[in-house]
């Protein structure tokens, strides 16, 4: 009957739109309640596949040209965005996406060629303006128009009917029923629903914030979505927002931020694009649509990632198989394949059991078990939207006008501020009013540029009127009223106020002759007296520093190089010779320096009964005098903490701390040992000792022994040492530094050149004296000796020099540079693996030279990395790559990983090993070696 009663061409286009739903409604079972796209069970699919195969060819061979409207060898898309590229907040995802589909579709149909063609057009024009610049980027060998922007979609809409052959992509914006155009967008609500549950649980005011741009379906689910979300961690949580009716504009979002704090709010989040609100750095933020903790910092919480490929690419299909869309609007969801939208990395600064819980309510959406919009929730107003066992669908969600929250959902009465505010006017924020306004200048204050924030004051001898954009000199003989808004007569004459002057200074003369002569009188006095006390305290400061064995102290050594003015003196000289040669069989961990000597290590309290009877041994031997002995009263404060301390850690004990350990392996000792000389061997030792030891003195360090061939040393664990991580980092760059100078003097010398490989390694051991009273030894005890010496074998494996863990890079972040190179687990020696897998950082430079590091270190010593925006962009990309690896999502951290190489390949000073570990991690993805946590230290050279 069709084909007698209707055109061919009515005929094929009925028969393809058939094809089509038939074709969808078998690959996809669709909910008709959500309205989304699942896959079927696996047992239906082959089945299923057989028909549509059939139907395909069937249908292929009756209509001409078959089922594909693009059936040409050459494919052109037209990319229409509204920003830049590097726009993070909208625009850079979809170009991010845009890069991922090409390579799929190349990937998909190896047959064609597929012309990307990019335009940007500005959304602050008319629609018809817009719809205009679209017509002019539209060519003949068009095929498909994707365009990125709310205002593009009602543009598109009004020319889709001129362009049938054509099909149209819109992102965000109102359906409309046509055959070769569809909408497409996204959830956004469901990963702010998890990210609004980490603002409830950081929120210290119960008030969350959202800077709304307009008052769209989609934002309004947004809001929603936060109260909800935030309520599950906080039932109290109330939710403040604002309407700036703009999609950019800072001014409006910084002054609407100021407004929210005025209320209250600690936790702001918001859908305009400029975000500058992450900028504030005691503000926690919540990020969209990219990743911003990785940009500001720790105070962004949470961000929700979209992954557009996933949500573009099927339109994209669906435009080069079939005539038409099969609807006229895509919502894709966290439960769709690929997860289209999802939630980026936890700040640190959520606790560990809320992070848990989040990762287990985003596992829930993402495979349906948990929706978000479920009845019964009521309005701001208290009227039920959605009653009990009901779940909104797509249709309800385009057309939701209200927003889910009770009476916690406040809105701020935004007064917007006037365009310009011209000279002589200053523009002010008034928080508690919620007003913004552009106020006249005071009198004696002037503004000169438009859009000031405050007016000038003008100078001594100026004046101005109210609102004056200049001030005006007064001329000789006058001078300003107390206003400052006119110039007034002088009233006194020059020669009165030259005799007032000629009083004033001869008294003070006189006042100041008689306060110099009484400060002479007093300064020889105080003069005589710190000559007696400089020469007992110099004898006494001296005295101590020999009972402390500090030798090489710069007073004991001008105490030697003077003449003897006394039998003492002479008598500490001889003393001083003496010892010199006893103090290098003393072990460096009781003279070791901290930064606080007033806290002892050991706690007698806390102690073991067998520990405080050892301890209670020991009293003898470094004793204090007691108040009988008349030493005591002239012993100052500092030299008895000083002793105390020695005394305190000669006493048995063990304490638990968090301290950094350094485990320098040289490299091929054992076969230097065999085939050099004895003498040469000692020679190498002694200067590769004598440049460690400065350096750990300096950054009070501790050096421990040699194990076989490794060198250990401790910061933090013999006594206290403030930022023991970055002072253990710095000393480890100049200890690489120092080793690479000595080679040249052992090259002079004939001797072995010996190289380095450091390991640094944050965590908690035990240390303390053990053995009896008369026999003890200083020991390091705990796991994290054994993870530091495994750490250090792995220089080999990544071809490093200094590797440290997650701990110590934490704490050196902001003063170093670093990047991750593998996450895994370690062997104990008991054959045990650790619990969690250990991430591993290579350490690359200093930034700068910290205040932190000022005391010991000079600027020469510091040596930074060079700061480029290319290395920048090659550490961040590498992060994103890594973070995408570990969620398991290979294509695109193959893709990053290659993106990092091009970049250091074009780089003036690329960054050391950066690409080899890119490469390394490009051939697991392709060997597919997913399963990180077999990985065991013993079995390194089977992995290399």
């Amino acid at each position: 009957f069709c084909i007698q009663t209707e055109p061919a061409d009515s005929f094929s286009k009925k028969i393809k739109s058939l094809f089509a739903q038939f074709l969808f409604n078998h690959i996809y079972d669709v909910d008709s309640n959500q309205k989304k796209k699942k896959r079927i069970e696996k047992r239906r699919l082959p089945m299923r596949l057989s028909i549509i195969i059939l139907l395909w060819l069937c249908i292929s061979m009756l209509i001409p040209g078959g089922l594909s409207r693009i059936n040409k060898t050459s494919v052109c898309v037209l990319w229409v965005f509204s920003t830049p590229y590097n726009d993070l907040v909208w625009t850079h995802g979809i170009w991010v996406g845009r890069n991922q589909i090409q390579e799929k579709l190349e990937k998909e149909y190896p047959d064609r060629i597929f012309h990307h063609n990019e335009t940007r057009i500005s959304v602050d024009i008319t629609i018809d303006e817009q719809e205009q610049k679209i017509r002019e980027q539209i060519k003949e060998d068009t095929d498909i128009v994707i365009t990125s922007s709310y205002s593009f979609t009602l543009a598109v809409q009004n020319l889709v009917a001129d362009y049938p052959n054509i099909s149209f992509i819109s992102i965000a914006g109102p359906p409309k029923t046509v055959p070769n155009h569809v909408v497409m967008n996204l959830h956004y609500y469901e990963p702010m629903y998890l990210t609004a549950y980490v603002a409830g649980v950081m929120t210290k005011t119960n008030k969350v914030c959202f800077i709304k741009a307009y008052s769209t379906p989609q934002q309004l689910q947004m809001i929603s979505s936060i109260y909800l979300g935030a309520r599950l961690a906080n039932p109290n949580v109330e939710i403040n927002h604002i309407t700036i009716n703009t999609w950019g504009n800072r001014s409006k979002e910084l002054g609407a931020v100021e407004i929210l704090r005025a209320q209250g709010c600690d936790v702001v989040t918001g859908t305009t694009k400029d975000g500058s609100y992450h900028e504030i750095s005691d503000l926690y933020s919540l990020g969209l649509m990219y990743d911003f903790g990785s940009l500001f910092g720790e105070h962004v919480l949470i961000s929700s990632i979209p992954k557009w490929e996933y949500a573009l690419l099927p339109m994209i299909i669906e435009a080069i198989e079939l005539d038409q869309f099969t609807t006229s609007s895509h919502l894709f969801g966290m439960n769709d394949t690929g997860t289209p939208i999802d939630i980026g990395m936890t700040s640190l600064s959520v606790p560990k059991a809320n992070r848990q819980f989040l990762k287990d309510l985003r596992e829930s959406i993402v495979n349906g078990s948990h929706r978000v919009f479920c009845g019964p929730l009521n309005d701001e107003q208290g009227v039920q939207r959605i009653p009990a066992g009901y779940c909104l669908n797509n249709v309800d969600l385009n057309s939701m006008d209200y927003i889910i929250g009770e009476n916690n959902v406040n809105l701020g009465n935004y007064v917007y501020p006037p365009d310009v505010c011209e000279a002589g006017t200053y523009y002010t924020v008034n928080a508690k009013e919620n007003s913004h306004a552009c106020i006249s200048c005071p009198p004696g204050t002037f503004s000169k540029l438009s859009m000031r924030d405050s007016c000038q004051a003008c100078g001594p001898s100026q004046v101005a009127q109210p609102g004056s954009s200049v001030c005006t000199t007064c001329p000789s003989g006058q001078i300003p009223n107390d206003s400052k808004t006119e110039c007034i007569n002088i009233q006194l004459q020059w020669y009165i106020w030259l005799i007032i002057g000629v009083c004033l200074v001869v008294f003070l003369i006189i006042f100041l002759l008689t306060i110099l002569f009484f400060v002479f009188i007093t300064w020889r006095l105080w003069r005589i007296v710190k000559n007696q006390r400089d020469t007992l305290e110099n004898a006494e400061n001296v005295s101590t520093s020999i009972a402390l064995m500090q030798l090489e102290n710069p007073m004991i050594i001008d105490f030697i190089k003077k003449k003897p003015s006394s039998h003492l003196n002479s008598q500490l000289v001889r003393i001083v010779q003496n010892l010199k040669q006893y103090r290098p069989y003393l072990p460096e961990s009781i003279f070791a320096t901290g930064d606080d000597d007033k806290e002892l290590d050991l706690n007698l309290s806390n102690s073991s009964a067998s520990t405080k009877n050892a301890m209670m041994d020991l009293t003898n031997v470094i004793p204090i005098p007691t108040s009988d002995d008349d030493s005591s009263s002239h012993r100052s404060k500092s030299s008895q903490r000083s002793i105390s301390r020695i005394r305190e850690r000669l006493q048995l004990g063990i304490v638990n701390r968090v301290a950094t350990i350094l485990v320098i392996d040289i490299k091929e000792f054992s076969r230097i040992l065999m085939t050099t000389p004895p003498v040469q061997i000692c020679n190498v030792f002694i200067s590769l000792t004598d440049a460690i030891l400065p350096i750990m003195k300096k950054s009070n360090g501790v050096y421990h022994s040699l194990i076989r061939d490794k060198l250990v040393c401790t910061w933090n664990a013999v006594s206290k040492v403030s930022n023991h991580q970055l002072h253990a980092t710095a000393a480890a760059l100049l200890i690489h530094d120092a080793v690479k100078s000595l080679h040249e003097k052992w090259a002079k010398s004939n001797l072995p050149l010996l190289t380095i490989q450091s390991a640094l390694f944050t965590g908690s051991v035990s240390c303390g004296n053990l053995g009896t009273t008369k026999l003890r030894t200083f020991c390091l005890l705990g796991p994290s000796m054994e993870y530091a010496f495994s750490l250090v074998r792995l220089n080999s494996i990544f071809n490093s020099n200094i590797l440290m863990n997650r701990d110590c890079y934490c704490s050196v972040k902001n003063d170093a540079t670093a990047f991750i190179v593998d996450q895994m687990q370690i062997t104990l020696s008991e054959g045990n693996l650790s619990g969690e897998p250990i991430d591993i950082f290579q350490l690359v430079s200093l930034n700068a030279l910290s205040s932190k590091l000022s005391s010991w270190m000079s600027s020469k010593h510091c040596k930074p990395m060079k700061e480029t925006p290319s290395r920048a962009q090659s550490l961040r990309v590498y992060n994103t790559a890594i973070q995408e690896f570990y969620r398991n999502d290979l294509s695109n951290a193959r893709a990053f990983l290659e993106e990092v190489i091009r970049l250091e390949n074009h780089a003036e000073e690329p960054i050391d090993h950066l690409s080899s570990h890119c490469n390394r991690f490009i051939r697991r993805i392709k060997n597919e070696q997913l399963d990180r946590n077999q990985f065991i230290v013993q079995s390194l050279p089977d992995y290399s």
